[in-house]
């Protein structure tokens, strides 16, 4: 018997390399997490947490899994409109983190920004490089 299902939608794959990619980033978030507070001493855990880091990660990932299947299929250059708004959504989250007032004291609002700001780094880089590569190289992860 066959079970080979052939061609996968393109939502499909969209779908699937936002997942792979936001898995990956959320691996390489909390390894951030891991190293960043053991350099820096930075410890309250209260906004930024393994929770927040998983959820953090795969939610916007599926959001721009979807948005880069909405731009791919409706929009002649999707990929480049893609990249060029979630790097655009990028500093505007930059510039949120930079303007937060988290903590009481200087210390602890230097940790929260630096960790948010990696964090941020990390999640922009596998949203505007990795969910097209890995939408274009299905067989990375799919075989």
């Amino acid at each position: 018997m066959d079970y080979s299902y052939g061609e996968m939608s393109v939502f499909s794959r969209s779908l699937f390399a936002s997942l792979f990619a936001g898995f990956i980033a959320t691996c390489i978030m909390e390894f951030f997490d891991l190293i960043y507070r053991s350099i820096t001493g930075y410890n309250p855990s209260l906004v930024i947490n393994v929770s927040t880091i998983i959820f953090g990660a795969f939610i916007p990932c599926i959001v721009a899994g979807i948005i880069f299947y909405v731009l791919v299929s409706y929009v002649k250059s999707g990929v480049v409109v893609f990249r060029v708004l979630f790097l655009a959504l990028t500093v505007w989250a930059c510039s949120m983190a930079l303007q937060s007032h988290y903590g009481g004291n200087l210390p602890i609002l230097v940790g929260f920004r630096g960790l948010v700001l990696g964090c941020i780094a990390i999640l922009t880089i596998f949203i505007v490089v990795f969910i097209p590569y890995f939408f274009k190289n299905n067989k990375a992860f799919l075989d």
